[in-house]
Parts: structure tokens; C-alpha cells; sequence
């Protein structure tokens, strides 16, 4: 299930005010970083030649409003969309609308496993932030067997540390943020968009 705006927009938030912490060059909350921890330390115990590197934490408000008006843009320019809803659930398919989204919370995160021995990420099926590429959802059915298990290793890592996956996305993960929220079914977000940090 691909989760969408509709499902985003209603969904309470009671900040809790966490801090923002610096984990592999790029900001996170506090609570996320201590979780990506754990995560690193079960799948070292998979293997210990891999590692978890994260590719995007934190995005500020202003960055994801500009990308979404980008999205928007390109968008609106292929087809007429006489409903603003289903304009904006189109984008939210490729650039979360910014009200919703969980970059700028500090709580959502893109993260592949890499190889140690070569610093490069194991197969996934698609390269990260290949938009081109449908196999970039995560149950594909057009990966190979390899691609499949790592794509459910990191998953279940995920998951068992409480981070709820994106499914349009085999690398992205939140925490906190309200996609959390409706996909473990808690009354609120415990973290809004900050829009400075």
C-alpha cells in the first residue's frame, strides 16, 4: 500500500521537541539516530561487511516547498487536473506535499546497505532516486532474488526499530512524522515540519 496525501492530511501532530542531531553528515532527530544505531548493529550481526549509509535525513521547509512547486509544475504542464486533491496526490507520488512531509520533520530518512569492502550499495534492483526506473517500489515483481532479499533485510531491520516503510520507495523510512502515524495507526505525529533548524 502506497500511503497517500488524503491519508497524511487529517493526522494530528503533538510535537514532543525533540533536537535535531548530526548522524553521517545529514540531521535527524534525536530518537531516529539512536534507532539508525541499532539498525546498524542487527544487520552487522546479518553481515559484517555491511553497513547502513544514509542518503537524506532532514530536508528544510523551503527545500521541500521548491521541490514540490518543481514537481508541481511539470506535472500541471502534461495534464489538466480540474481537482487540486488529485493534482496534489499525483505530485505527492513523486515530491511529498510539503504540510505532510516527513523530510522536514528530521524524522523520515533514505538509506541503503553498502558493502564495506567496496563502499558501494548491494543490489537493491534500482539505483536510489531512479524516478525513471518503476522498480523503484518496493514489491516489484521485476528484480532479481538477490535484489528481493536485501530489499526485505533492510525492511525488516526497519521495522523492527519501529520505522514505518515508504512502499513507493524501497529506501525510505520515517519515524514520528504523521506517515508513521497512519501506518502504525497512533493517535498523533510526535514530529511536525520544522522550518528552521
Amino acid at each position: 500500500m502506497i500511503v497517500k496525501y488524503k491519508d497524511l492530511i487529517n493526522i494530528k501532530v503533538s510535537d514532543n521537541n525533540e533536537r535535531l542531531v548530526s548522524f553521517q553528515n545529514f540531521l535527524l532527530r534525536q530518537t531516529v539516530v539512536k534507532k539508525l544505531k541499532q539498525v546498524n548493529q542487527q544487520l552487522q550481526l546479518i553481515n559484517p561487511e555491511y553497513s547502513i549509509q544514509v542518503q537524506s535525513g532532514f530536508r528544510d521547509m523551503s527545500k521541500q516547498i521548491s521541490m514540490f512547486k518543481q514537481q508541481l509544475n511539470l506535472i500541471s504542464q502534461k495534464r489538466f487536473y480540474p481537482n487540486p486533491i488529485e493534482l496534489y496526490e499525483k505530485v505527492h507520488q513523486y515530491i511529498a506535499v510539503p504540510s505532510v512531509a516527513g523530510h522536514p520533520t528530521g524524522g523520515a530518512v533514505d538509506l541503503l546497505i553498502i558493502d564495506k569492502n567496496t563502499n558501494q550499495p548491494i543490489d537493491f534492483g534500482s539505483d536510489y532516486l531512479n524516478f525513471n526506473d518503476p522498480n523503484i517500489k518496493y514489491f516489484s515483481k521485476s528484480i532479481n532474488n538477490q535484489a528481493k532479499e536485501n530489499r526485505k533485510i533492510l525492511r525488516q531491520l526497519m521495522m523492527q526499530n519501529e520505522f514505518a516503510p515508504f512502499d513507493g520507495e524501497w529506501w525510505h523510512f520515517s519515524y514520528g512524522d504523521r506517515e508513521w502515524a497512519f501506518y502504525y495507526k497512533k493517535p498523533y505525529a510526535i514530529y511536525n515540519q520544522l522550518f528552521k533548524c
